[in-house]
């Protein structure tokens, strides 16, 4: 029987590393309501906070940047990065990330990176710690009906992949197991997983631009910044200071 305390979860999530990276990062934001129109508007708010954003960046830079290319981080000049990350809106989403040390891995566990399946794994990882913030804060309890729907940007073919174009089917698959397996939830619908081109979704691209924000920071802490990683530890507290953002530790080894 379906209770009527229905809680709505909806995460936007991207990546940034390889499986030849010295880290891999998981990230970008969710969205938690009573109600699914308001995640729905929030959503619809993001995403045309983030198109007029790079509408008005490609708008002062039209000499230097492609206006038929997907806009990515790295090749932002430091202005429009200020500018990008100065203008995102609060829409009560919260930030998340997790990053994964990868030389650490190789050294501890003396096997391949399949980087698939540490996606997969980061990506459960992010939403039991979701589920369990909000059940800590008494947002949900334990017999809410959970409606959860993971946004995904499209799966890379790495060289070291085992799972091509159905890896996104594959998570979808690997989330509702292991949910299954640890959720103490009894009326966990089953978890929906989408996959999007980022070129053509805004809030995907949002995730983008915050992965790839957390990489040049996590560059900067290790002493390997590049040029394109210039004071981007000043626009990661520039962000941080208006929306809310969590890193998760990650459980596995």
């Amino acid at each position: 029987m379906r209770t009527k305390n229905t809680k709505y979860i909806s995460i936007y999530l991207d990546e940034s590393g390889s499986g030849n990276s010295p880290f891999f990062i998981v990230g970008g934001f969710f969205l938690f309501n009573f109600d699914r129109k308001q995640i729905y508007i929030q959503e619809v708010n993001i995403s045309k906070n983030i198109e007029y954003i790079e509408s008005q960046i490609k708008k002062n830079n039209k000499k230097t940047i492609d206006l038929k290319k997907e806009m990515k981080f790295i090749n932002l000049t430091f202005k429009n990065k200020k500018l990008l990350f100065n203008n995102i809106k609060n829409n009560n989403q919260v930030n998340i990330s997790m990053l994964y040390d990868l030389v650490k891995f190789k050294n501890v566990n003396q096997k391949p990176i399949l980087i698939d399946y540490l996606y997969n794994i980061m990506v459960f990882l992010i939403l039991q710690n979701i589920l369990f913030d909000l059940l800590k804060q008494d947002f949900i309890n334990l017999k809410d009906e959970i409606s959860i729907k993971v946004n995904i940007d499209q799966r890379r073919n790495y060289k070291n992949s085992l799972t091509k174009s159905n890896s996104f089917k594959e998570l979808k698959m690997y989330l509702n197991t292991r949910m299954y397996e640890k959720s103490k939830f009894i009326n966990m619908n089953k978890i929906e997983v989408l996959q999007f081109n980022s070129k053509l979704e805004p809030n995907i691209r949002y995730a983008d631009y915050y992965v790839g924000l957390l990489s040049s920071v996590r560059r900067i802490l290790k002493n390997q910044a590049k040029s394109y990683d210039f004071k981007s530890d000043k626009l990661l507290c520039l962000l941080n200071n208006r929306i809310k953002h969590i890193e998760y530790k990650n459980t596995f080894s």
